[in-house]
């Protein structure tokens, strides 16, 4: 790989550590107003700092091989889900 997207690489990994840093920041001061809604997983996309603020929410009994890795909680503030459709609706109904 060439130097410059050597750089460039590390340039955005510098960038997405940031942002995820923001938005736990922003959610931790605002755990009864705020949620996280994404259409993938945050973990993919380099937002797993987020889950130090809070889990994912999860209704559904947590079993055991949800344990690792699974960032599940019943009163947990990141909603996910991979339906771009339910979300837009969603964020249509709270205006």
């Amino acid at each position: 790989m060439p130097l410059h997207s050597q750089a460039r690489v590390k340039s955005l990994r510098k960038i997405r550590a940031r942002w995820a840093n923001f938005w736990r920041d922003i959610m931790s001061g605002n755990m009864n107003n705020f949620r996280v809604f994404g259409p993938d997983e945050n973990s993919s996309n380099k937002l797993d700092d987020i889950y130090e603020a809070s889990k994912k929410t999860w209704m559904a009994d947590i079993l055991p091989e949800d344990a690792d890795e699974g960032e599940l909680s019943p009163d947990g503030r990141v909603m996910e889900m991979l339906s771009e459709h339910t979300l837009e609706g969603w964020l249509e109904a709270i205006y």
